[in-house]
C-alpha cells in the first residue's frame, strides 16, 4: 500500500505555491490630480495608483468634516490611501472645501454627493480599473454623504459606511434638508439594493450610534462594532482592511 500524503500537508503545499505564483499587484504612488465636479468647480483629488496590465477595484474615500471645515492637510488622507491600495485597489480621495460657517451642512452634503459620483466617472473612466467593483467609503460626515450617494441612482458596486455622522443639530455643518434623521424618515434607504455595511465603534457617542443603527435596521443589516471611539477610524484600522476587503470586492 502507498504512503499517502495526509490532507493537511497537502492543502498547505498547495496554498504556499499559490502564493508564490501569484503576483500581487504594486502600489505605484499618490498623486494630486483636479477633478472638475458639474456645479461645483473643480475639486483637488488625490489618486493612489496601481502597477500592473490588469484591471483592478476602485475605491472612492470621502473623508470626514474636519479636513472641510477645518483645514486639516490633506497629507492625512495619504496614510488611508496607501492602506486601501495596499489591499488590491485604486483610490481616489477628493477634497470637498465648502467654506466653514454655522448650519451650511445642505450645501456640505450638496457638493459632496455631486463630488462623490462624479469621482466615480473618473475612475470608470481609467483603462486599469475594473468598471464593475468601485466601492465607496466614508467616513463621518463622508459617511453620511456616502449614504445618500447609495439612496439614489449611482454607479457603485458597494459601500462602507464607517461612523456616519447627524449633522441635525443647527450648529457647524448643521443640515436642515440632508441630515441624517431626514435620510432615515425620506423611505430611499430601504430601497437600497447595493452591498452596503456600516460600522460603529463602541464608544461613539449616541448620535453616531442612532443613525448608523437606523441606516442598518432600514438596510436589513447589523451594524458591525468594533473597538473605540469616533476618531478612531481617522487611521487605518485592520479591522476596516477587513470589511473592505470583504464587502467592497462583491
Amino acid at each position: 500500500m502507498r504512503n499517502s500524503v495526509p490532507k493537511h500537508i497537502l492543502f498547505l503545499c498547495l496554498s504556499v505555491f499559490s502564493l508564490l505564483i501569484y503576483t500581487f499587484p504594486t502600489f505605484a504612488k499618490t498623486e494630486s490630480i483636479q477633478l472638475p465636479v458639474p456645479g461645483q468647480g473643480v475639486k483637488k483629488a488625490l489618486l493612489a495608483s496601481l502597477i500592473g496590465d490588469d484591471k483592478y477595484p476602485a475605491i472612492v474615500f470621502m473623508h470626514g468634516g474636519a479636513i472641510r471645515d477645518k483645514g486639516v492637510s490633506t497629507s492625512s488622507l495619504n496614510s488611508r490611501l496607501s492602506n486601501f491600495a495596499s489591499l488590491g485597489f485604486i483610490v481616489l480621495a477628493p477634497v470637498r472645501d465648502t467654506k466653514k460657517g454655522c448650519c451650511n451642512g445642505d450645501e456640505a452634503i450638496m457638493e459632496g454627493i455631486a463630488t462623490a459620483n462624479q469621482s466615480s466617472e473618473y475612475l470608470a473612466s481609467l483603462p486599469n480599473v475594473d468598471k464593475s467593483r468601485i466601492c465607496l467609503v466614508g467616513f463621518s460626515e463622508g459617511a453620511l454623504i456616502s449614504m445618500w450617494v447609495m439612496s439614489e441612482p449611482n454607479n457603485f458596486s458597494s459601500a462602507v459606511i464607517m461612523s456616519p455622522s447627524n449633522q441635525c443639530g443647527m450648529k457647524r455643518a448643521g443640515s436642515k434638508n440632508y441630515c441624517g434623521a431626514k435620510l432615515i424618515e425620506s423611505g430611499k434607504v430601504q430601497k437600497v439594493t447595493k452591498n452596503v455595511i456600516v460600522t460603529l465603534g463602541d464608544e461613539d457617542r449616541k448620535p453616531h450610534q442612532k443613525t448608523a443603527n437606523g441606516f442598518s435596521k432600514l438596510l436589513g443589516t447589523k451594524t458591525e462594532i468594533m473597538k473605540g471611539n469616533h476618531k478612531s477610524f481617522l487611521k487605518p484600522r485592520k479591522d476596516i482592511s477587513a470589511v473592505v476587503l470583504e464587502h467592497c470586492l462583491k
